[in-house]
């Protein structure tokens, strides 16, 4: 047998059956990530469901303009969520350069502010 600092070593194999992820804990709903985008990084609370990462949102086609938000903000949610699949579906960066609405006002709330920066 081998010896381990403080007591005998077990074969690996042994150890790994003893520890199994998913019969010592329970799944998490939410989970903190950090997102990255050209702007630098957000921690964002998210729930842990594996078909919204998954699914293929239907198109929205053209229904949004830069009116329809208050908030440069909310048309970068809006954006983002829908960029993957379709790109800039609703025509909200007429310039290309990955800023929404630029002249729409910045939200006031610190945590869920996003600097104007192109891609």
């Amino acid at each position: 047998k081998k010896k381990g600092l403080y007591t005998s070593c077990e074969d690996e194999k042994e150890l790994r059956r003893s520890f199994d992820d998913e019969q010592q804990f329970e799944p998490l709903e939410w989970t903190l990530e950090t997102k990255f985008f050209s702007d630098g990084g957000k921690p964002i609370l998210r729930r842990n469901d594996v078909e919204s990462e998954t699914t293929k949102p239907n198109n929205p086609g053209d229904i949004k303009g830069c009116s329809d938000f208050s908030t440069y903000e909310d048309a970068l949610k809006w954006f983002e969520y829908y960029r993957p699949w379709y790109g800039d579906v609703a025509r909200l960066d007429r310039d290309g350069d990955g800023v929404p609405c630029p002249k729409l006002p910045h939200t006031r709330d610190q945590d869920l502010y996003r600097m104007k920066k192109p891609d």
